[in-house]
């Protein structure tokens, strides 16, 4: 929408840009961390309370964030919820 209202060439679509950037890059990374840690944290209190094994570094060793391609689905529903507002 700022590239509608201001311009494509403006300096708040390039805030916008680097903002939403930042955003994505953040998804992938940051986000899904809770639910893979909460994941980990019960395998381990289950191996260790309940089995008594010991905690090895590989078990803590997850993949972060969202997936490459919720990010972009993201990013082409933002895009498609901006030109639905500019065109309605």
């Amino acid at each position: 929408m700022a590239g509608s209202i201001a311009g494509f060439d403006s300096i708040e679509f390039a805030v916008c840009v680097v903002f939403a950037s930042v955003v994505m890059y953040d998804a992938t990374g940051v986000r899904r961390e809770t639910g893979i840690q909460a994941q980990v944290i019960n395998e381990i209190l289950r191996q260790v309370f309940i089995d008594g094994k010991p905690i090895a570094d590989d078990d803590l060793k997850e993949l972060v964030g969202h997936k490459p391609l919720e990010v972009l689905g993201g990013a082409i529903l933002g895009i498609l919820t901006a030109v639905a507002y500019i065109l309605l």
